[in-house]
């Protein structure tokens, strides 16, 4: 990954990882599935290879009572975020070229990162279309962290753990079904294509074994110092 910033991609992750906590309506388990569109990421389009190997990329959300699974697959970098919704614990879980990194966020830190939102800001837009199934309304959504996303969300599909929403919707009245995310000049739009009401084991929530852990600031050291 020569021209693309390896920082702001994960950052970026991190940031969709957790933004997309955590679904229930009467659809209260099951799994969703997203596209990954990254073709207006002008690096990618210039190298052939590179595009190729985020041609295929997806997202898919597991989700019940308990818990909440994401899993974001972009080929070189993988990244699955796990949220207890009972002991208010997420884990996210990292495997960037073989280098497995588990960083763990409990309740605490994650109101620090809500303090970092209160500017947030939401535009209801006129427009409207149907994404899996689902007649979804569109919105976007600013940040002070100049993050803009543009979302299309169903109010038949309510948002479950609150607590575990990054304020990019927390206050949208419905879940996201296509989003985009931009940051530091990268724009990735994720789109849902599936979603599946059936019954999920607990077991696909454990965490693996296998993965180092760090904080939030040794995984921000790393990725600005690779190699250090």
């Amino acid at each position: 990954m020569k021209k693309i910033n390896k920082y702001v991609l994960i950052s970026t992750l991190t940031i969709i990882s957790v933004l997309t906590f955590a679904f229930s309506n009467s659809i209260s388990e099951g799994v969703i599935t997203y596209t990954i569109d990254m073709s207006d990421i002008k690096d990618l389009n210039s190298d052939p290879n590179m595009a190729a190997m985020f041609e295929n990329a997806k997202m898919l959300i597991s989700f019940n009572d308990k818990f909440v699974k994401t899993e974001v697959d972009m080929g070189m970098v993988n990244v699955i975020t796990i949220a207890d919704l009972k002991n208010s614990v997420v884990t996210s879980l990292m495997d960037m070229m073989g280098n497995k990194i588990a960083l763990e966020l409990n309740n605490e830190e994650f109101e620090k990162q809500e303090a970092l939102e209160k500017d947030l800001s939401i535009e209801y837009l006129d427009e409207t279309k149907e994404i899996a199934g689902y007649k979804c309304n569109a919105a976007i959504i600013k940040s002070t962290a100049d993050i803009s996303t543009k979302v299309y969300y169903t109010k038949d599909i309510q948002l479950n753990g609150r607590k575990f929403v990054n304020g990019m919707n927390s206050k949208l009245p419905g879940a996201a079904l296509e989003f985009e995310v931009s940051n530091q000049g990268m724009n990735i739009r994720f789109t849902a294509t599936k979603i599946e009401q059936k019954k999920l084991s607990n077991d696909i929530f454990d965490i693996p074994s296998g993965y180092e852990k760090m904080t939030q600031d040794e995984l921000m050291k790393m990725m600005k110092n690779p190699g250090q």
